[in-house]
């Protein structure tokens, strides 16, 4: 008798573990990490690897690094620029730059904001980075 509601417990919990690790499909197309919505937006379904990584990824699809942001470049952010996941880094578009303060504002998904629906993701927002971008050696601008 204890050995069955022992072994219907860690059934129940080992369920239970298991729901919550995998997300539903419903789930997962509306929460969408930043290298997701960025995928999204440019149409691409191939593996890009993490945020930090997509300065590799990005000039095989076609990207080239410029200086300057402008609206609608990719910005890619190292894990060590303010704001920035510390082990991923983060990603998304450049919604607006102001040459003035040097700083931006970064539509992308998982990264706090007001946030509405957007290529098939419900987490996006533009979010301003109080930290300037100028000169730094850990955040970069693509275009096609």
């Amino acid at each position: 008798m204890i050995k069955q509601l022992i072994a219907t417990s860690l059934s129940l919990a080992v369920t239970s573990l298991s729901s919550l690790a995998i997300p539903s499909a419903s789930y997962a197309d509306q929460y969408c990490q930043c290298v997701g919505y960025v995928k999204n937006v440019l149409g691409i379904s191939q593996a890009m690897g993490n945020a930090k990584d997509m300065i590799y990824s990005l000039p095989k699809k076609g990207f080239h690094e410029v200086r300057t942001p402008v609206p609608g470049a990719i910005v890619v952010m190292q894990p060590s620029f303010p704001g920035a996941d510390r082990t991923y880094g983060h990603v998304g578009f450049v919604d607006s730059f102001d040459s003035r303060t040097g700083k931006i504002v970064v539509r992308g998904a998982n990264q706090g904001g007001k946030t509405y629906r957007d290529a098939g993701c419900s987490n996006v927002a533009a979010v301003g980075f109080r930290t300037p971008v100028v000169n730094r050696n850990d955040v970069s601008f693509w275009v096609r």
